[in-house]
């Protein structure tokens, strides 16, 4: 069980925020900027969500969320500078390896166009299905891949970015997503997302079980007790939702529950393993892609300076890996590197830890990715319902920045928005 932190919440406030991650912490900071009474409730025993920092190995690193995507358009770019945080572009050097060997000039010029040939594909099929074209799973427009570096590729797209593999991905909403630069924070997203939050008034360790709209007032039952507002933004994730772990009076129409169905959660795992750079002999911020043990791995290597690899495995091997405990994780990330860089790095590779989010209760899983056909669902979660009094939110809800950050941030404002409507009309 959580630790709770006791904070005193107000049982009666104009709106109840579920969940402390960057939705609900954006949501509630702008409903407390409006003058708004708000309580925010949070099943874990920390703020922050899916993006947590740690530094259980003595160096600063990101066990969930990483990247600010999408260049200077992202708009927590400029939030993390304001707040004094370090940011800096992903270094291009790059270091990639199958089974060991280390991808000659050509195959690293190769893996290059097969990406770009099927990032440019999926974009191209997303454009038509806007225009009313049919949507088709990735793997369709893909078609199989003939090699290990189109393996690869077809990989970043797919198990590597969206958690999910390609038969169950989205194009039309796979190819409407932001690319460009990647940036990365010194102090770690989940610092950022912490100090962002840090003057919300937070009830951690407080699990809801019910929402009852049919009254004057919203009733939020929790293991603390009830809380009654005039809304409810509810930003806990769609595996959440889809679990039925919250439940929902009366019961969300067919049309919603068909929304969350369709925005299933990806499966990421991240890994950090010690690695002395003597050992690898990489250069600092070097992205490793490589197949190990038949599978696509991605990773980030010692990251301003540090004697760090972050490796990350996702689709279904993650969800395998996750299911089978954190020993299997790490071993299967073990192996992977003393395929590539040998046998020395076995002992610092001892320490290594690692976070399933996919059975984590509170999330079970990375990020929504949509199946096919199912791209429009977001938009639909992010209509409020029940006289508008309940709005979702979340990443899952942000067409645009959908399994980013940067989306659970756009959509809590958004919450907000609609939530302080329902508030004039009182």
């Amino acid at each position: 069980m959580p630790q709770k932190i006791q904070q005193p919440v107000d049982a009666n406030p104009d709106v109840v925020v579920v969940g402390a991650g960057m939705a609900g912490l954006a949501a509630a900071r702008e409903l407390l900027r409006a003058g708004h009474s708000v309580t925010v409730v949070e099943a874990s025993g920390r703020i922050g969500g899916r993006a947590w920092t740690s530094s259980m190995l003595g160096t600063v690193h990101d066990r969930g969320a990483q990247w600010l995507e999408g260049g200077p358009g992202n708009p927590l770019v400029q939030l993390a500078r304001d707040l004094g945080f370090t940011d800096r572009l992903d270094s291009e050097d790059n270091s990639g390896y199958i089974d060991g060997d280390e991808f000659t000039n050509s195959q690293y010029d190769q893996l290059d166009t097969f990406y770009d040939e099927a990032e440019d594909a999926v974009v191209s099929v997303s454009r038509r299905v806007a225009k009313g074209a049919p949507d088709q799973a990735v793997s369709e427009v893909l078609g199989k891949a003939s090699n290990p570096l189109k393996r690869l590729a077809h990989a970043q797209i797919g198990p590597l970015d969206a958690g999910v593999e390609l038969h169950r991905l989205s194009a039309y909403d796979n190819g409407r997503q932001p690319g460009g630069t990647l940036r990365l924070l010194r102090e770690g997203m989940g610092t950022f997302v912490q100090a962002y939050g840090s003057d919300v008034p937070v009830r951690t360790g407080t699990p809801v079980r019910r929402i009852d709209s049919r009254g004057k007032r919203i009733v939020v039952e929790t293991d603390s007790g009830s809380l009654t507002a005039a809304a409810v933004i509810v930003t806990v994730s769609t595996g959440v939702l889809a679990a039925g772990d919250i439940k929902f009076v009366p019961a969300l129409s067919a049309t919603v529950q068909d929304a969350i169905d369709g925005l299933r959660m990806g499966h990421l795992v991240k890994i950090a393993v010690p690695l002395s750079r003597s050992l690898s002999e990489e250069e600092d911020f070097t992205t490793l892609t490589a197949i190990s043990g038949g599978m696509p791995i991605h990773g980030l290597l010692h990251a301003w300076g540090e004697d760090l690899a972050v490796l990350m495995v996702g689709g279904d091997h993650a969800l395998h890996l996750q299911t089978r405990g954190e020993k299997a994780v790490i071993d299967f990330a073990v192996r992977a590197l003393v395929d590539i860089y040998g046998d020395d790095v076995r002992e610092p590779a001892a320490r290594a830890v690692t976070t399933l989010w996919s059975v984590d209760p509170f999330f079970l899983g990375a990020y929504s990715a949509a199946l096919p056909g199912c791209g429009k669902g977001r938009e639909t979660l992010a209509k409020p319902v029940d006289d508008d009094r309940l709005i979702f939110a979340g990443e899952a809800t942000d067409p645009k920045w959908a399994a980013r950050v940067a989306g659970a941030y756009t959509s809590g404002k958004r919450a907000a928005a609609d939530a302080s409507r329902v508030l004039k009309r009182r």
